[in-house]
């Protein structure tokens, strides 16, 4: 899942999810929404029920990664953002792997920023059995 914003997921967003019965999530970043003096909750309780689900794995994405880098802007967003995602056991990766060898899936995280344009792009790389999938 990737790009929520902060938008409110539904019970039934969750049964769903449920149902599937997933091994593993994974959050591709902008959970939250980087805009100054926003609430978080709706993103903060998303997360929470998630984690509730099955081990979850997150990527910054660029407003999560905004808030890190101009404290001056967002304040503690980003302090928030860390304490929330400690609080609730999800795997915040960045410039990182994880290798589920059951399935012999290596996730890898990699980074490029670009700070000049004030942008970042965030790679997700799935290797499965000798195949490579990139997801930008």
């Amino acid at each position: 899942m990737s790009d929520l914003h902060n938008y409110a997921c539904t019970p039934k967003f969750y049964e769903d999810i449920r149902e599937y019965a997933p091994d593993v999530i994974f959050c591709g970043g902008d959970t939250l929404t980087a805009t100054k003096g926003r609430k978080q909750e709706r993103a903060y309780a998303f997360l929470k029920e998630l984690s509730k689900i099955a081990p979850v794995y997150s990527a910054l994405g660029n407003h999560e990664y905004r808030a890190m880098i101009y404290p001056e802007v967002y304040g503690s967003l980003y302090d928030e953002f860390l304490s929330k995602v400690k609080e609730y056991g999800i795997n915040l990766l960045s410039d990182d792997s994880v290798y589920f060898e059951e399935n012999n899936i290596n996730l890898v995280i990699l980074i490029f920023l670009f700070l000049h344009l004030r942008i970042s792009l965030i790679y997700l790389v799935i290797l499965l059995k000798n195949h490579m999938l990139l997801l930008i």
